[in-house]
């Protein structure tokens, strides 16, 4: 990644920030799997693992102290999710919650913080929920509309800001990307349960590089690049059998004798 942290022991922690000439994809970005996730959700109807996997996300808040999300949380896996559990949407969790037969059940308290989470949970997920439980096609701009205004509800801190989602390029990317499907979507009707497959296939082929300084001495280049450049040192990274050089057919009409005699490259 851009960013290596070397730890010496009994010295000090290096930090590092090199310039990746090919970017890091936003889908893998904090920010990137974090709306990712959202939409894992509701493609499973909050299944326990799409759904902890969500909450487990730094960026997931609800109103909340980092520290009491990840509580809340681990009460509601704890009180739902550690019996067999059968339920669908988060009406099923909270069903769970209610009667799940637990060798060591949480107390009320805990049980009454992880029913609360769930409420916070219905509340930011209304604007998505309200679309996907229609059949009937709607426009890209409202999809991509209750896919923002959720993102936002989720990632609401306790001061009441989500600016932390739109922060750093990998936001910026993320925000520019939905504010063009909102604005180009208009004409375009999807079935909500097709609208996830649009999102990820229009984010697959974008990358973010950052714009801020980066060690002026440090780069990672691509085999083009690298032939381009006079380093005092290269790395060569990557070198294993079948990955790089990359193993070469010959093709199923011309061997490499035939390819000599008509003049043509060897493959």
């Amino acid at each position: 990644g851009r960013n290596n942290d070397f730890v010496l022991p009994g010295l000090w922690l290096l930090s590092l920030t090199v310039d990746d000439s090919a970017g890091e994809p936003v889908a893998r970005t904090m920010p990137g799997a974090f709306l990712d996730l959202l939409l894992g959700a509701m493609e499973t109807d909050f299944a326990p693992s799409a759904l902890m996997a969500l909450l487990k996300h730094p960026l997931t808040r609800l109103g909340r102290a980092p520290k009491a999300i990840r509580n809340a949380a681990r009460m509601l896996e704890r009180g739902a999710f550690r019996d067999v559990y059968l339920g669908q949407g988060l009406t099923g969790v909270a069903h769970a919650l209610q009667t799940a037969n637990l060798r060591r059940p949480p107390t009320d308290a805990e049980r009454d913080d992880a029913l609360g989470l769930v409420a916070d949970l219905e509340q930011a997920f209304a604007p998505l929920v309200r679309l996907f439980e229609s059949s009937t096609p709607v426009s890209v701009t409202m999809l991509a509309e209750a896919h923002a205004a959720s993102a936002e509800a989720l990632s609401r801190d306790a001061s009441g800001t989500s600016a932390g989602l739109w922060q750093d390029d990998e936001g910026e990317a993320l925000s520019l990307l939905l504010a063009e499907l909102i604005e180009e979507g208009k004409g375009l009707a999807l079935r909500p349960l097709e609208y996830p497959a649009l999102y990820r296939s229009l984010l697959a082929g974008q990358v973010v590089r950052p714009r801020g300084a980066t060690h002026p001495r440090l780069h990672i280049w691509g085999p083009l690049e690298a032939r381009l450049q006079q380093p005092d040192v290269v790395i060569l990274g990557s070198l294993n059998e079948g990955v790089w050089p990359r193993p070469q057919e010959s093709g199923p009409w011309l061997s490499r004798p035939m390819r000599a005699k008509l003049g043509l490259t060897p493959p």
